[in-house]
Protein backbone atom coordinates (compact mmCIF):
# COMPACT_ATOMS: atom_id res chain seq x y z
CA UNK A 1 0.00 0.00 0.00
CA UNK A 2 3.03 2.46 0.16
CA UNK A 3 3.72 2.09 -3.31
CA UNK A 4 1.52 4.34 -4.51
CA UNK A 5 2.63 7.10 -2.58
CA UNK A 6 5.66 6.75 -3.17
CA UNK A 7 5.19 6.95 -6.93
CA UNK A 8 3.41 9.78 -5.96
CA UNK A 9 6.54 11.31 -4.30
CA UNK A 10 8.79 10.62 -6.92
CA UNK A 11 6.90 11.98 -9.41
CA UNK A 12 6.58 15.38 -7.46
CA UNK A 13 10.48 15.65 -7.60
CA UNK A 14 9.97 16.80 -11.29
CA UNK A 15 7.43 18.99 -11.15
CA UNK A 16 7.52 21.01 -8.47
CA UNK A 17 5.28 22.52 -6.04
CA UNK A 18 2.65 23.13 -8.45
CA UNK A 19 3.00 26.80 -9.64
CA UNK A 20 3.92 28.09 -5.94
CA UNK A 21 6.32 31.00 -5.15
CA UNK A 22 9.73 29.86 -5.90
CA UNK A 23 12.20 29.99 -2.92
CA UNK A 24 15.46 31.07 -3.93
CA UNK A 25 18.08 30.03 -1.23
CA UNK A 26 21.22 32.17 -1.19
CA UNK A 27 23.97 30.44 0.09
CA UNK A 28 26.83 32.79 2.06
CA UNK A 29 30.27 32.23 2.74
CA UNK A 30 31.39 33.73 6.17
CA UNK A 31 34.66 31.83 6.69
CA UNK A 32 37.54 34.26 7.10
CA UNK A 33 39.27 33.76 3.17
CA UNK A 34 35.63 35.19 1.90
CA UNK A 35 35.53 37.79 4.81
CA UNK A 36 39.70 39.20 3.59
CA UNK A 37 38.54 38.32 0.23
CA UNK A 38 35.19 40.83 0.63
CA UNK A 39 37.59 43.84 2.90
CA UNK A 40 40.27 43.70 0.24
CA UNK A 41 38.58 43.38 -3.38
CA UNK A 42 36.24 45.89 -5.14
CA UNK A 43 34.33 43.48 -7.59
CA UNK A 44 32.82 40.29 -7.55
CA UNK A 45 35.31 38.73 -9.94
CA UNK A 46 38.14 39.90 -8.29
CA UNK A 47 36.84 38.65 -4.74
CA UNK A 48 36.23 35.29 -6.83
CA UNK A 49 39.83 35.10 -8.29
CA UNK A 50 41.23 36.05 -4.36
CA UNK A 51 39.31 33.06 -2.76
CA UNK A 52 40.21 30.61 -5.67
CA UNK A 53 43.97 31.67 -5.33
CA UNK A 54 43.82 31.18 -1.80
CA UNK A 55 42.57 28.10 -1.82
CA UNK A 56 44.94 26.59 -4.53
CA UNK A 57 47.69 27.68 -3.16
CA UNK A 58 46.81 25.46 -0.01
CA UNK A 59 45.48 22.49 -1.80
CA UNK A 60 47.63 21.99 -5.06
CA UNK A 61 50.76 19.70 -3.21
CA UNK A 62 53.29 20.56 -6.12
CA UNK A 63 52.62 24.12 -5.70
CA UNK A 64 53.89 23.85 -2.00
CA UNK A 65 56.85 21.55 -2.95
CA UNK A 66 57.69 24.26 -5.28
CA UNK A 67 57.59 27.88 -2.61
CA UNK A 68 57.70 26.45 0.64
CA UNK A 69 61.17 25.44 0.45
CA UNK A 70 61.89 29.19 0.39
CA UNK A 71 61.33 30.24 3.82
CA UNK A 72 63.93 27.56 4.70
CA UNK A 73 66.15 29.14 2.38
CA UNK A 74 66.31 32.20 3.98
CA UNK A 75 67.61 30.99 6.99
CA UNK A 76 71.42 30.51 5.44
CA UNK A 77 70.88 34.08 4.24
CA UNK A 78 70.17 35.62 7.64
CA UNK A 79 73.60 33.24 8.79
CA UNK A 80 75.54 34.82 6.85
CA UNK A 81 74.90 38.35 6.61
CA UNK A 82 73.57 38.85 10.05
CA UNK A 83 75.45 36.56 12.42
CA UNK A 84 74.51 38.70 15.62
CA UNK A 85 70.91 38.55 14.97
CA UNK A 86 71.11 35.21 17.10
CA UNK A 87 72.54 36.74 20.07
CA UNK A 88 71.07 38.67 22.41
CA UNK A 89 73.80 39.95 23.77
CA UNK A 90 74.33 41.53 20.65
CA UNK A 91 71.44 43.51 20.43
CA UNK A 92 71.87 46.75 22.03
CA UNK A 93 75.60 47.05 19.23
CA UNK A 94 72.67 46.16 16.58
CA UNK A 95 70.11 48.47 18.01
CA UNK A 96 72.45 51.74 16.74
CA UNK A 97 72.55 50.43 13.00
CA UNK A 98 70.47 49.24 10.06
CA UNK A 99 71.14 45.92 9.69
CA UNK A 100 67.30 45.25 9.90
CA UNK A 101 66.82 46.85 6.32
CA UNK A 102 68.84 44.06 4.80
CA UNK A 103 66.00 40.95 6.43
CA UNK A 104 63.04 43.50 5.74
CA UNK A 105 64.36 43.33 1.67
CA UNK A 106 65.52 39.91 1.46
CA UNK A 107 61.61 39.12 2.45
CA UNK A 108 60.51 40.10 -0.68
CA UNK A 109 62.62 37.06 -2.12
CA UNK A 110 59.26 35.24 -0.59
CA UNK A 111 56.83 37.69 -2.18
CA UNK A 112 58.29 37.07 -5.50
CA UNK A 113 58.76 33.06 -5.62
CA UNK A 114 55.33 32.85 -4.77
CA UNK A 115 54.31 34.99 -7.29
CA UNK A 116 55.93 33.25 -10.18
CA UNK A 117 55.03 29.86 -9.24
CA UNK A 118 51.26 31.05 -9.14
CA UNK A 119 51.29 30.96 -12.88
CA UNK A 120 51.91 27.24 -13.23
CA UNK A 121 49.66 24.23 -12.41
CA UNK A 122 49.10 20.34 -13.57
CA UNK A 123 44.79 21.75 -13.91
CA UNK A 124 46.32 24.57 -16.54
CA UNK A 125 43.59 23.56 -18.99
CA UNK A 126 41.25 24.72 -16.22
CA UNK A 127 42.23 28.19 -17.16
CA UNK A 128 39.86 28.89 -20.14
CA UNK A 129 37.19 29.56 -17.99
CA UNK A 130 38.88 33.18 -17.24
CA UNK A 131 38.01 33.67 -21.12
CA UNK A 132 34.54 33.13 -19.95
CA UNK A 133 34.19 35.92 -17.34
CA UNK A 134 31.50 39.21 -18.02
CA UNK A 135 34.31 41.53 -18.35
CA UNK A 136 36.10 43.42 -20.76
CA UNK A 137 39.52 43.52 -18.84
CA UNK A 138 41.43 40.37 -16.97
CA UNK A 139 42.67 43.16 -14.76
CA UNK A 140 40.39 41.91 -11.77
CA UNK A 141 41.88 37.92 -12.46
CA UNK A 142 45.30 39.40 -12.15
CA UNK A 143 44.75 41.71 -9.43
CA UNK A 144 43.04 39.32 -7.25
CA UNK A 145 45.81 37.06 -7.73
CA UNK A 146 48.60 39.19 -6.68
CA UNK A 147 46.73 40.13 -3.55
CA UNK A 148 46.01 36.85 -2.37
CA UNK A 149 49.69 36.21 -2.83
CA UNK A 150 50.91 39.08 -1.18
CA UNK A 151 48.10 38.55 2.17
CA UNK A 152 48.43 34.70 2.58
CA UNK A 153 52.34 34.33 2.11
CA UNK A 154 54.02 37.86 2.22
CA UNK A 155 52.53 39.52 4.74
CA UNK A 156 52.24 37.20 7.20
CA UNK A 157 55.84 36.31 7.29
CA UNK A 158 56.30 40.15 7.16
CA UNK A 159 54.11 40.87 10.22
CA UNK A 160 56.18 38.44 12.37
CA UNK A 161 59.69 40.05 10.86
CA UNK A 162 58.15 43.39 12.04
CA UNK A 163 57.75 42.68 15.69
CA UNK A 164 61.50 40.75 15.64
CA UNK A 165 62.64 44.57 13.87
CA UNK A 166 60.27 46.38 16.78
CA UNK A 167 61.67 44.55 19.86
CA UNK A 168 65.20 45.48 18.77
CA UNK A 169 65.36 48.78 16.88
CA UNK A 170 61.94 50.43 18.65
CA UNK A 171 59.54 52.65 17.01
CA UNK A 172 62.15 54.39 15.28
CA UNK A 173 62.26 51.56 12.99
CA UNK A 174 57.84 52.33 11.75
CA UNK A 175 58.79 54.01 8.87
CA UNK A 176 61.42 51.99 7.75
CA UNK A 177 59.00 49.15 7.61
CA UNK A 178 56.40 50.61 6.00
CA UNK A 179 58.78 51.93 3.36
CA UNK A 180 60.03 48.16 2.40
CA UNK A 181 56.74 46.92 2.94
CA UNK A 182 55.66 49.12 -0.02
CA UNK A 183 58.45 48.49 -1.61
CA UNK A 184 57.92 45.25 -1.88
CA UNK A 185 54.11 45.41 -3.16
CA UNK A 186 55.65 47.81 -5.96
CA UNK A 187 58.47 45.19 -7.02
CA UNK A 188 55.26 42.52 -6.98
CA UNK A 189 53.17 44.66 -9.46
CA UNK A 190 56.36 45.35 -11.71
CA UNK A 191 57.10 41.71 -11.97
CA UNK A 192 53.43 40.80 -12.63
CA UNK A 193 53.24 43.80 -15.16
CA UNK A 194 56.19 43.16 -16.92
CA UNK A 195 57.87 40.05 -15.79
CA UNK A 196 54.95 37.44 -16.03
CA UNK A 197 54.94 37.81 -19.77
CA UNK A 198 50.78 37.74 -19.75
CA UNK A 199 50.41 34.97 -17.46
CA UNK A 200 47.21 33.97 -15.70
CA UNK A 201 46.89 32.54 -12.59
CA UNK A 202 47.67 28.93 -12.67
CA UNK A 203 47.16 28.77 -16.75
CA UNK A 204 50.34 27.19 -17.59
CA UNK A 205 51.67 23.67 -17.67
CA UNK A 206 54.45 22.90 -15.38
CA UNK A 207 56.41 21.09 -18.05
CA UNK A 208 56.61 24.99 -19.64
CA UNK A 209 57.95 26.72 -16.39
CA UNK A 210 61.80 26.25 -17.44
CA UNK A 211 60.92 27.97 -21.09
CA UNK A 212 59.33 30.64 -19.66
CA UNK A 213 62.30 32.07 -18.61
CA UNK A 214 63.53 33.75 -15.22
CA UNK A 215 64.78 36.99 -16.79
CA UNK A 216 62.14 39.03 -14.65
CA UNK A 217 63.14 37.32 -11.56
CA UNK A 218 66.68 37.83 -12.13
CA UNK A 219 66.73 41.65 -12.88
CA UNK A 220 64.43 42.50 -9.47
CA UNK A 221 66.28 40.30 -7.06
CA UNK A 222 69.99 40.73 -8.30
CA UNK A 223 69.42 44.43 -9.41
CA UNK A 224 65.91 46.51 -8.64
CA UNK A 225 65.95 44.87 -4.63
CA UNK A 226 69.59 45.56 -3.78
CA UNK A 227 68.75 49.28 -5.67
CA UNK A 228 65.81 49.91 -3.48
CA UNK A 229 67.64 48.23 -0.33
CA UNK A 230 70.61 50.42 -0.61
CA UNK A 231 68.42 53.77 -1.87
CA UNK A 232 66.44 53.02 1.53
CA UNK A 233 69.81 52.74 3.72
CA UNK A 234 71.06 56.00 2.03
CA UNK A 235 67.62 57.94 3.00
CA UNK A 236 68.58 57.19 6.63
CA UNK A 237 71.40 59.33 6.61
CA UNK A 238 69.09 62.42 4.64
CA UNK A 239 66.62 64.03 7.42
CA UNK A 240 63.10 63.38 6.73
CA UNK A 241 64.40 61.33 4.23
CA UNK A 242 62.44 57.96 4.69
CA UNK A 243 59.11 59.46 5.43
CA UNK A 244 59.13 62.03 3.15
CA UNK A 245 60.50 58.26 0.58
CA UNK A 246 56.86 57.15 2.00
CA UNK A 247 54.62 59.23 0.28
CA UNK A 248 56.41 58.88 -3.07
CA UNK A 249 56.54 55.21 -2.62
CA UNK A 250 53.10 55.11 -1.75
CA UNK A 251 52.41 57.71 -4.66
CA UNK A 252 54.32 54.68 -7.14
CA UNK A 253 52.40 52.05 -5.76
CA UNK A 254 48.57 53.95 -6.79
CA UNK A 255 49.83 54.03 -10.26
CA UNK A 256 51.41 51.12 -10.62
CA UNK A 257 48.20 49.92 -9.41
CA UNK A 258 45.96 51.63 -11.78
CA UNK A 259 48.08 50.79 -14.42
CA UNK A 260 46.19 47.00 -14.41
CA UNK A 261 43.48 48.87 -15.71
CA UNK A 262 44.95 48.84 -19.26
CA UNK A 263 45.15 45.20 -19.24
CA UNK A 264 43.22 43.59 -22.31
CA UNK A 265 41.94 40.20 -23.28
CA UNK A 266 43.88 40.46 -26.80
CA UNK A 267 47.11 40.55 -24.84
CA UNK A 268 46.62 37.12 -22.81
CA UNK A 269 46.16 33.28 -24.06
CA UNK A 270 46.06 29.70 -23.02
Amino acid sequence: FLAPKFTQQIAQLGTGDGGGAEKTITQKRHGFVSRLATFVTGSSLEKAIFELSWKITARDRKFKMRTYPTFGSLIPLVFVFGKGIFDPQKWSEMAEGYLYLMLLYMAHIIAGTFQSQSHFSEDFKAAWVYFATPTDSPRDVVVGNIKAILLKFYTPFYLLLSAFVLSIWGIKALDDLYLAFVASVCLSMIESKIGSQNRLPFSKSLATMKEAGQTSQFVIFMLLLPICGFGHWGLTFIPFGVPVACVFATFIAYVLYKQFDKLTWESFDL
